[in-house]
Formats: structure tokens, C-alpha cells, sequence
């Protein structure tokens, strides 16, 4: 084992090799909690954040429903729009319903040039 039996000014080299590993290892400790102190610093930043977040989309949310409240909706209607609700005289019954219904139109007259230009599938089958 002459190896472990060199010496440098008094210092046997394994034992300088060994002092050299730990402070390696200290130093790479020391930057591994450091870094993950950072990162769990960017973590409790970013949880409240989201706690913010949540916060102002319940608030938004309130807001939100106060403003689709029917009775505000139908003050804004009747001041801006000048809507009111309607009268009993406006009321139908659902006999009346046909005699309202709209008209079927007819369908328009083929022009006959038109037909011969584009003639169409003949017998439902595509050529």
C-alpha cells in the first residue's frame, strides 16, 4: 500500500484526497438546499398567487351575478330601453296562434336556360 503511505509536506495525499471530497460535498450540499430554497420560494409565490387569483374570480363572479339580478335587468330595460312588461290585453290564447303564423313562401320557378346548363344528376345517380 505504498499509495496510501505518500506524504506532501506531512500530509499523508489520502488524507488530502478525503478533506478535498468533503468540502466537495459540503459545497454541493450547500447548493443543493440553496437552490431548493429558491424554488420553494417560487412555489409560495406562485400558490399565492392562485390564492389572489381565486379570490378575485369570487369576487368577479358576485359581481357578475348582481349584475344579471331580473330586478336590474328590468329597471335598466325599462329606463334605457323604454321596455315595459306586457299588458294583459297583449296576451294570447293558443287558438289564436295559427291565424299569426307566418305564411310558407313558394319556392321560386326554375329559369329554364338554367336548368339546360347544369342539368343535374339524371335519376338520383351521380356521374
Amino acid at each position: 500500500m505504498k499509495m496510501f503511505d505518500k506524504r506532501y509536506r506531512g500530509f499523508r495525499i489520502i488524507n488530502f484526497l478525503a478533506i478535498m471530497v468533503l468540502f466537495g460535498m459540503m459545497l454541493g450540499l450547500y447548493l443543493a438546499k440553496t437552490g431548493a430554497a429558491a424554488d420553494s420560494a417560487v412555489i409560495a409565490r406562485a400558490e399565492r398567487q392562485i390564492v389572489a387569483e381565486r379570490r378575485e374570480i369570487r369576487a368577479l363572479q358576485a359581481q357578475v351575478a348582481g349584475f344579471e339580478t331580473p330586478f336590474r335587468i328590468e329597471t335598466l330595460a325599462t329606463h334605457y330601453l323604454e321596455m315595459a312588461p306586457p299588458d294583459a290585453k297583449h296576451e294570447l290564447r293558443a287558438e289564436a296562434l295559427p291565424q299569426f303564423a307566418p305564411k310558407p313562401v313558394p319556392a321560386p320557378a326554375a329559369d329554364p336556360a338554367q336548368v339546360a346548363m347544369n342539368p343535374g344528376p339524371a335519376n338520383g345517380v351521380d356521374r
